[in-house]
């Protein structure tokens, strides 16, 4: 397609004719490695690389960013390379072609799938690029927004002398400060069927490759395990290197011990791509680790009986450093890069008041505990409900293991050492202070639409209506999802009460419900499901 549209080769391929002087692939050196665009093949490598590349699925683009650097050089500049304005100029040549009939594949509606949920910089001055792919009969009109509150409020994006792409498909930020540590960013698409929003992306700062494996071919099958030695005591993500066919499910990865005690899980859905080319994809974990002790990187997804998809995770037999292991190999290598920090990084959240706050874990990576409250002079005590045992974990940051772990068996509990993704908490405050919120990726609320009948203690990312949370987690034009919401207001000493049922009677129904009941109203009362705030759901 690229050269059908003008595109050409890279300049140090003698075949690298271009429709334009600056229609040319690109092979850039960023923060961490070298790589080149899709229109890079064969010829030379240019003047001070010695690496081979790696190729990313762009073209070269002067005002996109990855690994912290341009992928293409302006126009009017020495080894000009902007395909992607190649491809704009030439694109209206192959837009005015009209069909006869509208396709029936496009939604109304729009239709959002962000590219990548976590984009880390090793330091200020580097850029960082956000893009999402937009599907809709009639294409909207784009608006990137950012938040530097965990998603409770959210501003437009305006290009500016660093901002350009606001209101496109891809938004880039050149020499990114630090003060964006912990920003997130989302898309907003608009067209008179409605609008959508897109899930959010998350900019963290001053993390660094830390270990990486690098493979040359491919392992047979994804339900495997590979071993990684990480060299900072903090793993804000792990990538790996995947060959994907078809319409894979999601993927869980496991971070565990070499006993096999989880440390973190997280879920990842990738788009498909074209057969055995690999692709980049990013695990977020933000959890602490021992530096220079061996941990075990497991992935695994449900196999496809009909081979509609496959996953494969690219390896080599027989490689020295360090055995790895999948179920066709016993010594295979696997590829990845681990990611980095000497601490844990995240905007803190304000406890304003001592005592018991109901809180949650809104990311997709896990929390240790011990890590997040472990100085009992703040902390008393950290309790969550784990709905499969019926049985509290218990966490008293003042006790020994030893002695801990004999408190929680008097009282019929477990002890707590880990808070998953999107689980509720309650935390016994005895002071007031800033607690850090781990900066990984948010969970939304969909992720609750297979929810079970009961009780639940949930999270979510990002702060949203009781209204909209219901509405997530619908799939069938207005189904009651559950049937009713409770958030804690420490300061206040009462519960926020939401239900649909009641909702859906309109007037005063569901305030008049809830003030009769020493409750109080979100929609009376102006208030929002926090992101990072607990919520008991019983459905």
């Amino acid at each position: 397609m690229g050269h059908v549209l003008g595109a050409g080769h890279h300049l140090d391929n003698p075949y690298n004719l271009g429709r334009w002087d600056y229609s040319h692939g690109q092979i850039s050196v960023g923060q961490n490695y070298v790589f080149s665009d899709v229109m890079v093949s064969g010829g030379g490598l240019p003047p001070g690389v010695t690496a081979s590349p790696e190729l990313i699925e762009m073209f070269s683009n002067p005002r996109l960013y990855y690994d912290g650097v341009a992928t293409g050089t302006a126009e009017g500049l020495s080894r000009a390379a902007n395909n992607a304005r190649t491809l704009r100029e030439m694109a209206p040549l192959v837009a005015a072609y009209r069909p006869e009939k509208l396709s029936r594949g496009a939604p109304l509606k729009p239709v959002i799938e962000l590219d990548a949920p976590l984009v880390m910089l090793k330091a200020p001055g580097y850029g960082a690029s956000f893009s999402a792919r937009v599907d809709a009969s009639v294409f909207p009109s784009l608006q990137w927004q950012f938040s530097d509150d965990l998603g409770l409020h959210w501003q437009d994006l305006a290009d500016s002398l660093t901002v350009s792409g606001s209101r496109s498909a891809n938004v880039s930020i050149a020499a990114v400060d630090a003060a964006a540590h912990g920003r997130q960013f989302r898309l907003v698409a608009t067209n008179n069927s409605g609008v959508s929003v897109s899930g959010v992306a998350t900019l963290l700062m001053n993390v660094s490759l830390v270990t990486q494996q690098i493979e040359q071919s491919f392992g047979s099958w994804i339900n495997g395990w590979q071993e990684i030695v990480p060299a900072t005591n903090y793993i804000q993500a792990i990538d790996v290197n995947l060959s994907v066919t078809g319409h894979p499910p999601a993927i869980t990865a496991v971070l565990e011990t070499l006993d096999g005690k989880p440390l973190a899980r997280t879920q990842v859905t990738i788009a498909a791509d074209i057969p055995e080319t690999p692709i980049w994809v990013r695990l977020p974990f933000n959890v602490a680790v021992e530096p220079k002790q061996a941990y075990r990187l497991r992935l695994s997804m449900p196999e496809a009986e009909d081979g509609t998809y496959e996953v494969r995770w690219r390896g080599s037999l027989d490689n020295p450093y360090p055995a790895g292991q999948a179920n066709f190999s016993a010594n295979t290598d696997l590829s990845f890069r681990v990611y980095g920090t000497e601490s844990p990084q995240g905007k803190p959240a304000s406890i304003r008041v001592a005592g018991w706050h109901l809180l949650g874990n809104g990311t997709l990576a896990s929390m240790q505990v011990a890590s997040l409250y472990g100085d009992a002079s703040k902390t008393e005590s950290v309790w969550h409900w784990n709905t499969a045992t019926a049985r509290w974990g218990i966490y008293l940051p003042a006790l020994s293991a030893d002695a801990l772990a004999k408190y929680a068996a008097e009282r019929g509990a477990d002890v707590l050492t880990t808070i998953d993704a999107g689980q509720a908490y309650w935390v016994n405050f005895k002071q007031a202070y800033s607690m850090p919120i781990p900066a990984a990726v948010p969970l939304e609320a969909s992720a609750y639409r297979q929810i079970g009948a009961g009780w639940h203690m949930v999270a979510i990312g990002s702060a949203i209506t009781p209204q909209a949370f219901h509405q997530a987690l619908d799939e069938s034009d207005g189904a009651v999802n559950f049937s009713s919401l409770w958030v804690w207001d420490n300061t206040r000493g009462k519960w926020y009460y939401y239900s649909p049922a009641l909702a859906a009677q309109g007037g005063t129904a569901l305030a008049d419900y809830a003030q009769a009941n020493g409750m109080l109203d979100f929609a009376t009362e102006g208030k929002l499901i926090e992101a990072h705030t607990g919520i008991w759901i019983y459905k």
